[in-house]
Protein backbone atom coordinates (compact mmCIF):
# COMPACT_ATOMS: atom_id res chain seq x y z
CA UNK A 1 0.00 0.00 0.00
CA UNK A 2 0.95 3.42 -0.38
CA UNK A 3 2.38 4.04 3.30
CA UNK A 4 2.90 8.23 2.72
CA UNK A 5 -0.62 8.37 1.76
CA UNK A 6 -1.61 6.53 5.32
CA UNK A 7 0.46 8.57 7.12
CA UNK A 8 -1.13 11.54 5.15
CA UNK A 9 -4.60 9.98 6.10
CA UNK A 10 -3.72 9.18 9.75
CA UNK A 11 -2.30 13.04 11.09
CA UNK A 12 -5.38 14.25 9.60
CA UNK A 13 -7.50 15.16 13.01
CA UNK A 14 -11.27 14.48 12.68
CA UNK A 15 -13.24 13.09 15.56
CA UNK A 16 -17.12 12.27 14.41
CA UNK A 17 -19.03 14.89 12.95
CA UNK A 18 -15.47 16.67 12.23
CA UNK A 19 -14.43 14.51 9.39
CA UNK A 20 -14.07 18.07 6.79
CA UNK A 21 -10.13 17.51 6.71
CA UNK A 22 -10.31 14.10 5.95
CA UNK A 23 -13.09 14.70 3.44
CA UNK A 24 -11.01 17.62 2.02
CA UNK A 25 -8.16 15.38 1.27
CA UNK A 26 -10.63 12.48 -0.54
CA UNK A 27 -12.07 15.11 -2.28
CA UNK A 28 -8.29 16.27 -3.78
CA UNK A 29 -7.70 12.37 -4.32
CA UNK A 30 -11.04 12.24 -6.77
CA UNK A 31 -10.13 15.38 -8.78
CA UNK A 32 -7.03 13.97 -9.38
CA UNK A 33 -7.99 10.74 -10.51
CA UNK A 34 -11.05 12.07 -12.41
CA UNK A 35 -13.19 10.65 -10.09
CA UNK A 36 -16.88 11.73 -9.89
CA UNK A 37 -17.24 12.33 -6.02
CA UNK A 38 -20.47 13.69 -3.95
CA UNK A 39 -21.48 14.44 -0.77
CA UNK A 40 -24.74 13.62 1.53
CA UNK A 41 -25.66 15.58 4.26
CA UNK A 42 -23.70 14.30 7.08
CA UNK A 43 -20.78 15.10 5.62
CA UNK A 44 -19.54 11.75 4.09
CA UNK A 45 -18.03 11.66 0.67
CA UNK A 46 -18.82 9.20 -2.18
CA UNK A 47 -16.67 8.27 -4.98
CA UNK A 48 -17.82 6.70 -8.23
CA UNK A 49 -16.28 4.62 -10.65
CA UNK A 50 -18.63 4.31 -14.27
CA UNK A 51 -18.39 0.47 -14.58
CA UNK A 52 -20.20 -1.31 -17.82
CA UNK A 53 -22.90 -2.35 -16.35
CA UNK A 54 -25.57 -0.70 -14.56
CA UNK A 55 -27.71 -3.00 -13.73
CA UNK A 56 -25.66 -4.11 -10.30
CA UNK A 57 -23.38 -1.62 -8.13
CA UNK A 58 -20.22 -2.70 -5.44
CA UNK A 59 -19.92 -0.05 -3.05
CA UNK A 60 -16.43 -0.13 -0.56
CA UNK A 61 -17.18 1.91 2.55
CA UNK A 62 -14.62 3.05 5.15
CA UNK A 63 -15.27 5.56 8.28
CA UNK A 64 -13.48 8.80 8.58
CA UNK A 65 -13.68 9.32 11.73
CA UNK A 66 -11.42 8.90 14.98
CA UNK A 67 -12.05 8.66 18.68
CA UNK A 68 -11.53 11.63 20.75
CA UNK A 69 -13.05 14.33 22.80
CA UNK A 70 -15.02 18.46 22.42
CA UNK A 71 -14.75 20.59 24.61
CA UNK A 72 -17.58 20.43 27.37
CA UNK A 73 -16.53 23.12 29.75
CA UNK A 74 -13.51 25.86 30.69
CA UNK A 75 -13.04 26.29 34.46
CA UNK A 76 -11.42 29.24 35.80
CA UNK A 77 -7.77 27.65 36.01
CA UNK A 78 -8.22 27.21 32.55
CA UNK A 79 -8.20 23.04 32.48
CA UNK A 80 -10.62 21.60 29.77
CA UNK A 81 -12.96 19.29 30.83
CA UNK A 82 -13.78 16.78 28.26
CA UNK A 83 -16.64 15.20 26.83
CA UNK A 84 -15.82 11.82 24.94
CA UNK A 85 -16.95 10.93 21.26
CA UNK A 86 -16.81 7.37 20.42
CA UNK A 87 -15.24 4.66 23.16
CA UNK A 88 -11.99 5.51 24.77
CA UNK A 89 -10.74 3.00 27.92
CA UNK A 90 -9.48 6.06 30.23
CA UNK A 91 -6.95 3.92 31.64
CA UNK A 92 -5.02 4.81 28.87
CA UNK A 93 -5.54 8.51 28.86
CA UNK A 94 -3.15 9.96 31.64
CA UNK A 95 -0.05 11.79 30.92
CA UNK A 96 -1.01 11.54 26.75
CA UNK A 97 -0.64 14.57 24.96
CA UNK A 98 -3.33 15.73 23.04
CA UNK A 99 -4.35 18.47 20.42
CA UNK A 100 -7.36 20.82 20.87
CA UNK A 101 -8.13 22.20 17.42
CA UNK A 102 -10.04 25.60 17.24
CA UNK A 103 -13.12 26.45 14.64
CA UNK A 104 -10.22 28.62 13.06
CA UNK A 105 -8.57 25.14 12.72
CA UNK A 106 -5.64 26.53 15.27
CA UNK A 107 -3.94 23.68 17.19
CA UNK A 108 -2.62 23.74 21.04
CA UNK A 109 -0.89 20.83 22.03
CA UNK A 110 -1.80 19.88 25.76
CA UNK A 111 -1.57 16.47 28.42
CA UNK A 112 -4.25 14.94 29.72
CA UNK A 113 -3.72 15.45 33.49
CA UNK A 114 -3.85 13.09 36.41
CA UNK A 115 -3.17 12.63 40.83
CA UNK A 116 0.50 13.11 41.32
CA UNK A 117 1.38 9.25 42.17
CA UNK A 118 3.57 10.06 45.29
CA UNK A 119 1.39 9.42 48.42
CA UNK A 120 -1.38 8.43 46.31
CA UNK A 121 -3.64 6.08 48.34
CA UNK A 122 -3.63 2.46 47.31
CA UNK A 123 -7.17 2.04 46.93
CA UNK A 124 -6.62 4.62 44.38
CA UNK A 125 -4.26 3.28 42.57
CA UNK A 126 -6.07 0.23 41.88
CA UNK A 127 -8.91 2.14 40.08
CA UNK A 128 -9.71 3.63 36.97
CA UNK A 129 -10.15 7.36 36.38
CA UNK A 130 -13.51 8.33 35.53
CA UNK A 131 -14.52 10.27 32.61
CA UNK A 132 -15.24 12.82 35.22
CA UNK A 133 -11.95 13.16 36.59
CA UNK A 134 -10.28 13.54 32.62
CA UNK A 135 -9.24 17.08 31.77
CA UNK A 136 -6.86 18.66 29.37
CA UNK A 137 -3.80 21.00 30.84
CA UNK A 138 -2.82 23.32 27.89
CA UNK A 139 -0.21 25.11 30.47
CA UNK A 140 -2.23 27.99 30.89
CA UNK A 141 -3.21 30.16 34.54
CA UNK A 142 -6.55 30.99 34.20
CA UNK A 143 -10.08 30.65 31.83
CA UNK A 144 -9.21 34.00 29.84
CA UNK A 145 -5.73 32.78 28.46
CA UNK A 146 -8.16 29.84 27.48
CA UNK A 147 -10.48 31.64 25.55
CA UNK A 148 -7.96 34.29 24.33
CA UNK A 149 -6.30 31.45 22.44
CA UNK A 150 -10.05 31.17 20.32
CA UNK A 151 -10.51 27.63 21.72
CA UNK A 152 -14.46 27.28 23.06
CA UNK A 153 -16.35 24.94 24.07
CA UNK A 154 -17.36 22.39 21.37
CA UNK A 155 -13.64 22.22 20.26
CA UNK A 156 -12.26 19.13 18.95
CA UNK A 157 -9.46 17.07 21.06
CA UNK A 158 -7.67 14.33 19.66
CA UNK A 159 -4.36 12.66 20.17
CA UNK A 160 -1.21 13.96 18.30
CA UNK A 161 0.28 13.12 14.93
CA UNK A 162 2.28 10.39 15.71
CA UNK A 163 2.69 8.39 12.20
CA UNK A 164 5.84 7.13 11.77
CA UNK A 165 7.83 3.21 11.02
CA UNK A 166 8.84 1.01 13.40
CA UNK A 167 11.46 -1.39 14.03
CA UNK A 168 10.61 -4.14 11.51
CA UNK A 169 9.73 -3.85 8.04
CA UNK A 170 6.44 -3.35 7.33
CA UNK A 171 5.58 -2.61 11.11
CA UNK A 172 4.07 1.12 11.33
CA UNK A 173 2.15 2.85 14.55
CA UNK A 174 0.02 6.16 14.26
CA UNK A 175 -2.96 7.49 15.31
CA UNK A 176 -6.72 7.27 14.15
CA UNK A 177 -5.68 4.30 12.19
CA UNK A 178 -9.11 3.51 12.95
CA UNK A 179 -10.41 3.62 10.31
CA UNK A 180 -7.97 5.58 8.29
CA UNK A 181 -6.47 2.44 7.64
CA UNK A 182 -9.68 1.34 6.18
CA UNK A 183 -9.89 4.61 3.55
CA UNK A 184 -6.63 4.25 2.97
CA UNK A 185 -6.95 0.62 1.31
CA UNK A 186 -10.11 2.17 -0.68
CA UNK A 187 -8.04 4.86 -2.05
CA UNK A 188 -5.62 2.61 -3.34
CA UNK A 189 -8.06 0.32 -5.35
CA UNK A 190 -8.98 3.10 -6.94
CA UNK A 191 -5.62 3.78 -8.00
CA UNK A 192 -4.86 0.50 -9.34
CA UNK A 193 -7.74 -0.22 -11.23
CA UNK A 194 -8.09 -0.29 -14.83
CA UNK A 195 -11.22 1.61 -15.00
CA UNK A 196 -12.37 -0.27 -18.33
CA UNK A 197 -12.50 -3.51 -16.75
CA UNK A 198 -14.53 -2.16 -14.19
CA UNK A 199 -17.99 -4.21 -14.48
CA UNK A 200 -20.13 -3.32 -11.66
CA UNK A 201 -20.61 0.33 -10.58
CA UNK A 202 -17.97 0.97 -8.17
CA UNK A 203 -18.46 3.51 -5.37
CA UNK A 204 -15.88 4.49 -2.50
CA UNK A 205 -17.80 5.55 0.70
CA UNK A 206 -15.86 7.14 3.64
CA UNK A 207 -18.26 7.78 6.24
CA UNK A 208 -18.54 10.12 8.72
CA UNK A 209 -20.03 9.08 12.85
CA UNK A 210 -18.73 5.63 12.99
CA UNK A 211 -17.28 5.63 16.48
CA UNK A 212 -20.98 6.83 17.99
CA UNK A 213 -22.77 4.23 16.00
CA UNK A 214 -22.93 3.87 12.95
CA UNK A 215 -24.18 6.51 11.39
CA UNK A 216 -23.28 7.91 8.71
CA UNK A 217 -23.31 4.55 7.00
CA UNK A 218 -27.15 4.48 7.10
CA UNK A 219 -26.94 7.71 5.19
CA UNK A 220 -24.38 6.50 2.35
CA UNK A 221 -25.62 3.08 1.51
CA UNK A 222 -29.39 5.46 1.17
CA UNK A 223 -27.75 7.67 -1.51
CA UNK A 224 -26.06 4.33 -3.42
CA UNK A 225 -28.34 1.81 -2.41
CA UNK A 226 -25.97 -0.64 -3.42
CA UNK A 227 -26.48 -4.32 -4.63
CA UNK A 228 -22.76 -5.74 -2.78
CA UNK A 229 -20.97 -4.09 -0.27
CA UNK A 230 -17.75 -4.53 2.11
CA UNK A 231 -17.13 -2.25 4.88
CA UNK A 232 -13.09 -2.29 5.35
CA UNK A 233 -12.30 -1.74 9.02
CA UNK A 234 -9.65 -2.62 11.06
CA UNK A 235 -10.13 -5.51 14.24
CA UNK A 236 -8.45 -6.14 17.21
CA UNK A 237 -5.29 -8.63 16.79
CA UNK A 238 -4.93 -10.89 19.54
CA UNK A 239 -1.38 -11.87 19.11
CA UNK A 240 -0.21 -9.50 22.17
CA UNK A 241 0.75 -10.63 25.64
CA UNK A 242 -2.23 -9.18 27.07
CA UNK A 243 -4.91 -9.98 24.25
CA UNK A 244 -5.80 -13.53 22.70
CA UNK A 245 -7.33 -14.35 19.46
CA UNK A 246 -6.88 -15.86 16.71
CA UNK A 247 -6.05 -12.67 14.40
CA UNK A 248 -2.12 -11.28 14.38
CA UNK A 249 -0.28 -8.52 12.79
CA UNK A 250 1.24 -10.07 9.41
CA UNK A 251 -1.36 -12.75 8.62
CA UNK A 252 -3.16 -11.24 5.86
CA UNK A 253 -6.41 -9.83 5.73
CA UNK A 254 -9.26 -10.65 7.62
CA UNK A 255 -12.68 -12.12 6.64
CA UNK A 256 -15.02 -11.39 9.09
CA UNK A 257 -17.80 -14.28 9.89
CA UNK A 258 -19.98 -11.84 12.26
CA UNK A 259 -19.99 -9.22 14.69
CA UNK A 260 -22.65 -7.96 17.10
CA UNK A 261 -24.16 -5.80 14.72
CA UNK A 262 -23.96 -8.30 11.50
CA UNK A 263 -23.83 -12.12 10.41
CA UNK A 264 -22.11 -11.57 7.02
CA UNK A 265 -23.43 -12.82 3.65
CA UNK A 266 -22.68 -16.76 3.14
CA UNK A 267 -22.48 -17.58 -0.43
CA UNK A 268 -20.61 -13.78 -0.48
CA UNK A 269 -17.88 -15.08 2.10
CA UNK A 270 -17.02 -18.51 0.63
CA UNK A 271 -16.73 -16.26 -2.61
CA UNK A 272 -14.41 -14.47 -1.33
CA UNK A 273 -12.61 -17.12 0.45
CA UNK A 274 -12.40 -18.63 -2.46
CA UNK A 275 -10.87 -15.93 -4.56
CA UNK A 276 -8.15 -15.51 -1.66
CA UNK A 277 -7.26 -19.41 -2.28
CA UNK A 278 -7.29 -18.58 -6.21
CA UNK A 279 -4.86 -16.35 -6.27
CA UNK A 280 -3.05 -16.92 -3.20
CA UNK A 281 -3.70 -14.34 -1.09
CA UNK A 282 -2.99 -14.85 2.89
CA UNK A 283 -6.17 -14.40 4.71
CA UNK A 284 -7.14 -15.06 8.28
CA UNK A 285 -10.86 -15.53 10.02
CA UNK A 286 -12.52 -13.71 13.07
CA UNK A 287 -15.43 -14.41 14.88
CA UNK A 288 -16.07 -11.73 17.32
CA UNK A 289 -19.38 -11.19 18.81
CA UNK A 290 -18.36 -7.97 20.38
CA UNK A 291 -17.62 -4.67 18.18
CA UNK A 292 -19.35 -3.76 14.66
CA UNK A 293 -18.36 -2.10 11.60
CA UNK A 294 -20.79 -0.03 9.27
CA UNK A 295 -21.84 -3.10 7.75
CA UNK A 296 -24.48 -3.14 11.21
CA UNK A 297 -26.60 -0.34 8.90
CA UNK A 298 -25.44 -1.37 5.64
CA UNK A 299 -26.87 -4.69 4.73
CA UNK A 300 -30.25 -3.78 6.08
CA UNK A 301 -31.04 -0.33 4.08
CA UNK A 302 -33.81 -0.49 1.76
CA UNK A 303 -34.03 -4.20 0.13
CA UNK A 304 -31.19 -4.89 2.06
CA UNK A 305 -27.26 -5.47 0.34
CA UNK A 306 -25.15 -8.19 -0.01
CA UNK A 307 -22.55 -7.34 2.52
CA UNK A 308 -19.69 -8.36 4.39
CA UNK A 309 -17.09 -6.49 6.54
CA UNK A 310 -13.09 -7.09 5.82
CA UNK A 311 -10.99 -6.58 8.16
CA UNK A 312 -7.10 -4.57 9.21
CA UNK A 313 -5.73 -6.31 12.43
CA UNK A 314 -4.29 -3.43 14.49
CA UNK A 315 -3.13 -3.33 17.77
CA UNK A 316 -4.18 -0.91 20.71
CA UNK A 317 -7.01 0.16 18.88
CA UNK A 318 -9.03 3.22 19.89
CA UNK A 319 -5.53 4.31 22.03
CA UNK A 320 -3.11 7.52 20.89
CA UNK A 321 -0.72 5.42 18.72
CA UNK A 322 -1.77 1.94 16.99
CA UNK A 323 0.33 -0.81 15.37
CA UNK A 324 -0.27 -2.12 11.98
CA UNK A 325 1.23 -4.42 9.54
CA UNK A 326 1.01 -3.14 5.58
CA UNK A 327 1.14 -6.19 4.02
CA UNK A 328 -2.37 -7.02 5.52
CA UNK A 329 -3.47 -4.07 4.16
CA UNK A 330 -1.55 -5.75 0.85
CA UNK A 331 -3.64 -8.38 1.01
CA UNK A 332 -7.04 -6.68 1.12
CA UNK A 333 -6.58 -4.65 -1.12
CA UNK A 334 -4.92 -7.94 -3.49
CA UNK A 335 -8.64 -9.08 -2.53
CA UNK A 336 -11.04 -6.46 -3.67
CA UNK A 337 -8.90 -5.91 -7.17
CA UNK A 338 -9.54 -9.68 -7.56
CA UNK A 339 -13.31 -9.42 -6.67
CA UNK A 340 -13.65 -6.52 -9.25
CA UNK A 341 -12.09 -7.95 -12.25
CA UNK A 342 -13.89 -11.76 -11.68
CA UNK A 343 -17.09 -9.83 -10.51
CA UNK A 344 -20.15 -10.17 -13.20
CA UNK A 345 -24.32 -9.71 -13.23
CA UNK A 346 -24.51 -13.41 -13.44
CA UNK A 347 -22.22 -14.14 -10.32
CA UNK A 348 -24.42 -11.41 -8.77
CA UNK A 349 -27.61 -13.18 -8.85
CA UNK A 350 -25.52 -16.46 -8.24
CA UNK A 351 -25.13 -14.66 -4.82
CA UNK A 352 -28.35 -13.84 -4.73
CA UNK A 353 -30.03 -16.72 -4.88
CA UNK A 354 -31.50 -16.62 -8.03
Amino acid sequence: MKVHRLKELSDLYGISSYEHQVANYIEQHAKHKNLSYQYDALGSIITHIQGSDDRFSLMLAAHMDEVGFQVKKIDDQGFLKLDMIGSIWTHMLLGQPFVVVTSANKTYQGIIGSMASHGMPAKKRSEVVSMEEVYLDLGVSSKQKILDLGIMVGDMVVPVKNFHKLNEENYYQGKALDDRYGCAVIMDVMDNLEKTNVVPQLYGAYSTQEEPGLRGARCVTGVVAPSISIAIDTTVAGDTPLDHNSVKLGGGVVIGMLDSNTIYHRRFLRYLEQLAKDHEIPYQYAVFQKGGTDAGNIHKIYQGSITLTLSLPIRYMHTNASIIHTQDADACIALIQALIKDLTYEKFLELEGN
